[in-house]
């Protein structure tokens, strides 16, 4: 499982690629980043341990939502303390390493920036609404080596477009995806989002989610071999020490 437990962090902070270290590993994944110094805007992955799951009144008031950029609606990580944040613009790639090639799970939820923007609305941002059937979707796609999808999972962020309101969410908790269904001979994951909120210029919901616990194993073929693998060497080594 990549939970981000490798990495060090102050209690209560963050890691946004300040550093232009161009990305992080975590259980032996990369997840890239990319900061931009004149800005001090980041895009792509970082990683958190804050545990804030509430916006200020005096936030709320004025819809000053961007400080919570770095925390969970659910309030802190899904496994151990830290987890990573997602910023897709237009579409985002997970590279998976050679051992990694089958993925099962991952846990998803909204980064608390997202989920008060669309629960109150902002200067950005609508507030959503079943009379508008609104929707914020992360879709997670598995590429092959030749970067053609093999197939996709939807995850419904928050969805107002059932009749039955009872059925709305914005989601508020820590929520596993199943991903079996992508099959063997995954090398990428692509995260792409979109929403309901659309403006001229794309769109309008902040395009965040928080991810933990990702877990991939290796396709059945490569499995065996490194079984295979291991077997021979502990039979050499049974022979060497029979031989001495």
């Amino acid at each position: 499982m990549v939970d981000f437990g490798d990495l060090s962090l102050a209690a209560e902070s963050y890691y946004n690629g300040a550093d232009e270290a161009g990305g992080f590993t975590s259980g032996g994944v990369f997840f890239p980043n990319n900061y931009n110094s004149m800005w001090d805007v980041w895009q792509d992955f970082v990683y958190s341990n804050r545990t804030t799951s509430e916006v200020s009144a005096a936030d709320l008031a004025s819809g000053n939502f961007l400080p919570y950029q770095y925390e969970t609606r659910a309030g802190g990580a899904f496994a151990g303390e830290n987890f990573a944040v997602a910023f897709v613009g237009g579409s985002l790639r997970l590279d998976l390493p050679a051992e990694r090639r089958e993925p099962q799970s991952m846990a998803v939820t909204n980064v608390l920036y997202a989920w008060a923007s669309m629960t109150h609305g902002d200067s950005f941002s609508k507030q959503f609404t079943a009379e508008d059937e609104d929707f914020f979707r992360l879709t997670i796609r598995g590429l092959d080596a030749a970067e053609a999808a093999i197939g996709e999972v939807e995850v419904w962020l928050a969805d107002f477009r059932a009749a039955d309101a009872g059925e709305h969410i914005i989601l508020d908790e820590w929520t596993v995806v199943d991903l079996t269904t992508l099959g063997g001979g995954v090398h990428s994951l692509e995260f792409t989002m979109d929403s309901s909120d659309v403006g001229d210029f794309g769109m309008n919901t902040p395009a965040f989610f928080a991810m933990d616990g990702l877990v991939a194993v290796p396709e059945p073929r490569l499995a065996a071999l490194v079984f295979g693998l291991a077997a021979l060497s502990g039979a050499l080594a049974l022979r060497r020490r029979r031989k001495a």
